[in-house]
């Protein structure tokens, strides 16, 4: 029986903030996808070949600090299925609703690149 494919997922993310914004008024965020989410949202053919892969996702913020409106900005390798992956754990991802200074994130633009990396195989 094969060994178990571990993974090995880094999430990348940055706030699109308004020219004018102060660096230190961004938003954080409040949750993240878990190991676990980001490993069943690994593409089975990548994960078959053990390839690796990378994802963009560019969304907005709603006035909660959930992700909408998302779409696939880039993906690499095309056709491994890691765009469509990515867009499947937009749903975990949460940023605060307000910024240190107050203000509502809604609106705010937001590029979430994720990387997919095969572990190693035990």
């Amino acid at each position: 029986m094969p060994a178990p494919f571990a993974l090995a997922g880094a999430l990348l993310l940055q706030v699109a903030a308004p020219a004018d914004a102060d660096f230190h008024d961004t938003p954080h965020w409040i949750r993240l996808p878990t190991v676990a989410e980001v490993t069943a949202a690994y593409p089975p053919v990548a994960r078959s070949r053990a390839v690796r892969g990378d994802a963009v996702l560019a969304c907005t913020l709603d006035a909660d600090g959930w992700l909408r409106g998302c779409r696939v900005a880039a993906e690499a390798p095309a056709e491994m299925g890691f765009g469509q992956a990515a867009l499947s754990l937009a749903g975990a991802f949460r940023m605060s609703p307000l910024t240190a200074s107050g203000a509502s994130v809604e609106g705010r633009p937001i590029e979430a690149p994720i990387h997919f990396a095969p572990g190693r195989r035990r």
